[in-house]
């Protein structure tokens, strides 16, 4: 038997870890933290009609940490871009509706926080 394949569902992580705007979920992954997503939270997330998932699981996936002060400059929103493969006008969009509906707030121009209720 060849040592060197992995499991099936380590290999899947690790793809995903790889894709642009995707959350890697395996804890021992080095390139990418983890998320607490509320369950209880879903339902409101979900109930949002305008939400770009892409673009949110970027920003996420390009924070350091949650409900602390993350810069998202225009050379972030560019590099964004080149991810998710759109214009930065998608990305500005996601991001006014993020701070109108309350899931990131706006602390001054660039600086953006995710809310503690609703992504710990």
């Amino acid at each position: 038997m060849n040592q060197s394949k992995k499991p099936k569902t380590e290999a899947k992580q690790e793809q995903a870890a790889q894709k642009p705007g995707t959350l890697a979920t395996d804890a021992s992954s080095a390139s990418a933290g983890y998320l607490k997503l509320y369950v209880k939270n879903l339902p409101y997330l979900s109930s949002l009609p305008k939400v770009d998932y892409p673009v949110l699981w970027s920003i996420l996936s390009h924070s350091k940490s949650s409900g602390k002060q993350m810069t998202i400059s225009v050379a972030l929103k560019r590099q964004m871009c080149q991810e998710l493969a759109c214009r930065m006008s998608r990305i500005n969009n996601a991001l006014a509706y993020l701070v109108k509906t309350e899931v990131l707030t706006q602390d001054e121009s660039g600086l953006y926080s995710v809310n503690p209720e609703i992504i710990g």
